[in-house]
């Protein structure tokens, strides 16, 4: 149940398919977890999903006031629409540009992808074993789709790309999560590199073994932007 309430603090509001996507749990579970958080008012359930009853409380960096307001607002919205990043024409671009064989791993779970829509759990399971059996060659496991899902939920049709021939000179850290951490790190709030990544992590609901490092962010930082351009945005100095 802390899962689903941490999960429920960040988003605000939610649909059951959007906790269940994020949560990676089985469809029981979360329903018995939304519940006793129902039960407990901390959640409200209304016509079109959940809302949280009650507000986080939120932790403010001893900083610039007028910093600090702009960045928790901002903040606020970010979470509220975490799960809807940059589905875009950049994506659609950044798929159609793509090659053939960067596509195959994508081509094979949209559909799967649109096809489960709203199952989890058990029934979500027998379509997985009806779907094998019907396709011996292209298999896929519960595991597997739901990860799909999620990714597919969090970066759009492009994160499903796989990623060979274009590892070379490419940074791993997203360019949402990265563009994110760049308006807190060059801020007058002055937040370390590791503050920020946090941030970042927290914001977009990055489990831990896809998260990127914080030297990964740093490097992509440095390799953009020169000390002293760093230095001054931190500053507040405009050239």
């Amino acid at each position: 149940m802390d899962k689903i309430q941490k999960l429920a603090e960040k988003l605000n509001k939610f649909t059951f398919d959007d906790i269940a996507i994020l949560a990676e749990m089985e469809d029981d579970a979360v329903e018995k977890s939304l519940e006793k958080l129902v039960q407990q008012e901390i959640l409200k359930e209304m016509k079109q999903g959940y809302i949280l009853n009650v507000k986080p409380a939120e932790v403010t960096p001893s900083a610039h006031p007028e910093a600090q307001t702009h960045y928790f607002g901002k903040k606020s919205t970010l979470l509220e629409n975490a799960r809807k990043v940059s589905i875009s024409a950049g994506d659609e671009e950044a798929f159609k540009n793509a090659p053939d064989y960067n596509k195959a791993k994508a081509l094979k779970y949209l559909p799967l992808i649109k096809k489960t829509h709203g199952l989890y759990g058990k029934k979500l399971r027998r379509f997985i074993k009806n779907y094998n059996e019907q396709n011996p060659d292209s298999k896929t496991s519960y595991a597997s789709l739901m990860r799909a899902r999620r990714i597919f939920a969090l970066k759009g049709k492009s994160g499903l790309l796989s990623a060979y021939g274009h590892a070379k000179g490419k940074s791993c850290v997203h360019d949402i999560y990265y563009k994110f951490f760049k308006e807190l790190y060059l801020s007058p709030l002055r937040l370390s590199v590791a503050q920020c990544v946090k941030e970042v992590q927290d914001c977009y609901l990055i489990p831990q073994n896809e998260m990127p490092s914080v030297v990964s962010f740093r490097r992509r930082l440095h390799r953009e932007m020169s000390p002293l351009q760093i230095k001054a945005e931190r500053n507040g100095i405009c050239f």
